[in-house]
Order: C-alpha cells, then sequence, then structure tokens
C-alpha cells in the first residue's frame, strides 16, 4: 500500500520494478487525495500494471481496511511535513518502510525501515526485507504500534493549549 500526494515530491518513479512484485503476485494499491497522473504514470510502469488499484477521496473507515488488508506500507516521499500517514499505518498493525528523508524517521521510531529514496536497490532491498523477513515484520509491527501510541490527539490538543497559555498577553 501507498499514499500519495499527487506532488513530484515522492520518489515513486523509483519504486523498483523487484522480483518481488513478480514472485509473490503483489497488488499494489495507493489511495490519493487528489489528481495524480505524475504517480498513475509512474505506477503503470510497475510489472503487470493490472495489479495496481488506485483509490481517491476514502472515507476513515475504508482507509483503515485498507491498511489492515496491507501487507506493507511504502511511502517513498522525498518531502513531507510530518508523516502523518506514516503513523496511521503504524497503529493499523502494518510494517513500514519509508524514504529517509524529511520527518520520516523521526515520525516513525525505531518501528520503520528507512531507504534512500533516490535509490531503487534501496527500495527493493527494504521491501524485500518486509516482505520475506518474518521476525522483522513482527518487531516493527511491535514497535510501530508502539510509537504511534506516542501521538494521541488529545495529547496534542493538551500540549498546544499549554503553549498557548504560556504566551498569552495577560
Amino acid at each position: 500500500i501507498y499514499y500519495a500526494s499527487g506532488e513530484k515530491v515522492e520518489s515513486i518513479d523509483n519504486l523498483p520494478q523487484t522480483e518481488l512484485l513478480r514472485e509473490r503476485q503483489m497488488e499494489i494499491l495507493y489511495f490519493t487525495d487528489r489528481a495524480d497522473e505524475f504517480v498513475a504514470e509512474a505506477l503503470r510502469s510497475l510489472p503487470d500494471p493490472a495489479r495496481i488499484h488506485r483509490h481517491q477521496g476514502v472515507d476513515r473507515s475504508t482507509l483503515i481496511a485498507l491498511y489492515q488488508g496491507a501487507d506493507l506500507f511504502v511511502f517513498p516521499s522525498l518531502y513531507e511535513g510530518f508523516g502523518l500517514p506514516l503513523l496511521e499505518a503504524q497503529a493499523c498493525g502494518i510494517p513500514v518502510a519509508a524514504a529517509n528523508a524529511s520527518s520520516a524517521a523521526e515520525a516513525l521510531g525505531a518501528g520503520g525501515l528507512l531507504f534512500d529514496p533516490r535509490d531503487a536497490a534501496s527500495i527493493a532491498d527494504a521491501l524485500d526485507r518486509l516482505a520475506k523477513d518474518e521476525p522483522l515484520r513482527q518487531e516493527l509491527i511491535r514497535k510501530g504500534t508502539d510509537n504511534a501510541q506516542r501521538f494521541q490527539w488529545q495529547d496534542t490538543a493538551r500540549r498546544t493549549l499549554e503553549v498557548l497559555d504560556a504566551v498569552r498577553c495577560p
């Protein structure tokens, strides 16, 4: 599964045409919030485009079901403001591989596998490890689920109010 912002900040064109995709007959599912011809064109170059499924504007329950039905989540973004899709994937209990760029490492904590987004071999290695190394998958699922707990909306709201109270003029 892959989240596409539709911006040219993803290294989607570096998603490798690996044996993994052919061996396991994996379905590639991506979802987006906007029109994304850049992403669609890059994904069409992958083996067997018939196995690529695009979802746009999914509701929350469908999004959770998509995450939970995935074998892994790949996030090849070269730039990300924070990385909410990473945390969503972790909270849904799937292992995550992400670009070692921007805020991904901070958002994932120890619960994700990082790769060089500009190196197709690095992406291929990360996906291969997540698909074939069951102990690693289980470790990342456990650590990812724990990591996602660090980011709760109630805590964010409370901390924001604390900051606002601290800087409020009398």
